[in-house]
């Protein structure tokens, strides 16, 4: 006799399974958590698992993609079923590979005709290739691990303390601006210590970028013509671009994608916060935080090296935030705000980085975190910086209108400026090479 996995948390549906199950020639285990589960694949084996989508909760696609990446279980035929109806869940867990699924209400009926179907299926397929799947299942019962999130977390944090360090650059620029006795003549001094540093800000300080009449051939040049917030910027647009100009699988950046986007965001969220009415400063301010918004997709984009061809198409019917939890258990604004804390940036940052993409749950700096949540919605419309169109589900939260004092008829003149800040950051890529 066969053996199947029935995985529920509700006694009366394993009652149900065992009895279509037994009718059907199989011996069944029942379990209702991740733990017995994972007991049972390691000390038995199975020929078929059926899995109730809400038992497993938040670890449900974890737990499919390691069952369908593993060289013995991948053998298993994997079916799920849903004891509500809400069908969400059902398409979460084909788009992991399921091998079928059943569909509200569950029916012993139902149940019997798919594993009745299911057995034909396997015999057919064991017919066709002799043994191949029996040697794979009946092999000794593997060991298998979903991963907790407790255990994903200190991953994750021990990925950040692999990253490389802070630009030194940017936290002495960052030493001055926040000393008392600092003044703008100690920005200038530091910057001509570096001769590289000095020729890639004057190169930069006379692009197209920040349109001047005149060239600026020195550094004070800069300081009094840009003044000394906007020199500030500069210096963190190009000491951040080698941690930014890197490939990031998964997310569909193109060359330099996520360099030229982050940047996109930075330019637009200074430009809007001038339209908002904000200070200079804060304007200067908003560019940093719109520069180092995704600063955790370079811990996150490890978790998307696997990704096919084939699960990117369905990314674009989801929120980047809901896939980024699918994989790995947290999304790139937790994470960011994490490595924004470890490179201690100031809180400012880090809040707009933690809350960019649902800024309706910033509780403070909500007019910045509303600024770059705009800033990056234009910015991905726009598509600038990634492979393809649409890669994920991109909304705008109507509430950051409110927040910044802007109308609807706003979003069309922000946006119209778009088209001449990307040919502005593709002329500055060898600014910053």
């Amino acid at each position: 006799m066969q053996s199947a996995l029935i995985i529920d948390s509700l006694n009366e549906r394993q009652k149900l399974l065992s009895v279509c199950c037994k009718n059907l020639q199989y011996q069944s285990v029942a379990t209702s958590s991740l733990a017995d589960t994972l007991k049972a694949l390691s000390s038995e084996s199975f020929d078929l698992i059926l899995l109730e989508t809400a038992t497993l909760g938040s670890r449900m696609s974890a737990f499919i993609r390691k069952i369908k990446v593993h060289p013995q279980l991948s053998a298993i035929p994997l079916f799920v079923y849903a004891a509500t109806n809400d069908k969400n869940e059902l398409a979460v867990a084909l788009k992991q590979g399921v091998d079928g699924f059943l569909v509200y209400p569950v029916t012993e009926e139902k149940l019997k005709e798919r594993l009745s179907r299911l057995q034909a299926h396997l015999a057919h397929k064991k017919g066709s290739e002799k043994g191949k799947e029996e040697k794979a299942i009946k092999s000794s019962p593997p060991q298998l691990s979903v991963i907790s999130k407790e255990a994903r977390l200190a991953e994750i944090e021990q990925k950040i303390g692999k990253l490389p360090s802070f630009p030194t650059v940017v936290m002495e620029v960052l030493r001055i601006v926040n000393d008392v006795n600092g003044s703008p003549n100690d920005l200038q001094d530091y910057i001509l210590k570096d001769q590289t540093l000095t020729a890639k800000v004057l190169k930069m300080a006379n692009s197209s970028f920040y349109m001047q009449s005149r060239q600026i051939v020195t550094i004070k040049d800069a300081l009094r013509v840009l003044g000394f917030n906007t020199l500030k910027s500069i210096v963190y647009a190009l000491s951040t671009s080698d941690i930014f100009n890197r490939d990031l699988p998964g997310y569909g950046y193109g060359k330099s994608g996520l360099w030229k986007h982050s940047m996109l965001v930075g330019v637009m969220s200074q430009k809007i916060a001038a339209k908002a009415g904000m200070p200079s400063s804060q304007c200067e301010e908003a560019f940093v935080a719109g520069l180092l918004h995704d600063i955790g997709k370079l811990v996150l984009f490890h978790y998307f090296k696997e990704v096919s061809a084939e699960e990117q198409k369905a990314f674009a019917s989801r929120t980047v935030m809901d896939v980024e939890k699918q994989y790995c258990q947290f999304d790139h604004t937790e994470v960011g705000q994490k490595i924004a804390h470890s490179w201690n940036l100031p809180k400012l940052i880090a809040s707009t980085i933690a809350h960019h993409q649902e800024p309706e749950n910033a509780k403070e700096e909500k007019e910045m975190t509303a600024v770059v949540h705009l800033a990056n919605y234009l910015s991905c419309e726009a598509h600038y910086g990634y492979k393809d169109e649409a890669v994920f589900k991109n909304d705008l939260s109507e509430a950051v209108l409110k927040t910044l004092g802007l109308k609807k008829d706003d979003l069309e003149s922000i946006s119209a400026l778009i088209e001449k800040c990307t040919d502005d950051i593709d002329g500055l890529t060898t600014s910053v090479a």
